[in-house]
């Protein structure tokens, strides 16, 4: 089954021709070009939207281990969330955590998202890492765009060094976007092999 997209590329270094789609503020790496692309077309998202880097293969990018083979193997229509790589990952949202990335975690978490939410996950997360995944239209459109724009503006004046900020939304996407608190995948909940009509890359 042959799936159309429509493919948008927010730039963070290299001018664009199509200059609208320069990321003006290169801070917090990913997450700047996803929150712009979901602000600005809020109003007229398709049904589906992958949000991924610039390169096909990659040492976070496992079980696909090529971007490409798991866009085109992803049960797309399964979750509202979908990652699309196996590789997982932990972390802390704390206040007083001797950890700086548990503080930062915490503090967005706090003067953003908990109005939104709900307090920090008390227990930490454990999701899906490296920030490629897939996301139905609803699942953004749960929260109003307003969100959005808040986060955007946080992360580009916050006085937190964008190494430790790039991450703290990479924990939290999936809870934004409807799933639980702990997501735990296995590479068969999210991809098939449609030509071969088979499962593929059966790991845990």
């Amino acid at each position: 089954m042959n799936i159309s997209f429509q493919k948008i590329t927010k730039s963070k270094d290299k001018p664009l021709v199509h200059h609208h789609h320069q990321i003006r503020i290169n801070r917090s790496r990913d997450l700047v070009a996803y929150l712009r692309y979901i602000i600005d077309h809020y109003s007229n998202l398709p049904s589906s939207i992958a949000f991924v880097h610039g390169h096909r293969t990659s040492w976070h990018q496992r079980d696909p281990s090529d971007i490409v083979t798991a866009l085109r193997a992803l049960q797309c229509h399964k979750y509202n969330y979908m990652p699309l790589t196996n590789k997982k990952t932990e972390h802390e949202f704390k206040q007083n955590s001797r950890n700086r990335q548990d503080r930062v975690n915490y503090n967005l978490w706090k003067a953003v998202l908990q109005k939104e939410l709900r307090p920090a996950p008390a227990n930490g997360i454990r999701t899906h890492c490296y920030v490629t995944f897939a996301v139905k239209r609803e699942a953004i459109l749960t929260h109003p765009t307003i969100v959005y724009s808040n986060i955007l503006d946080y992360l580009l004046t916050t006085s937190y060094s964008d190494y430790y900020t790039s991450r703290t939304l990479e924990y939290a996407w999936h809870i934004m976007l409807g799933e639980p608190i702990h997501i735990n995948y296995t590479t068969c909940d999210i991809f098939f092999d449609k030509e071969n009509a088979a499962l593929v890359f059966c790991g845990i």
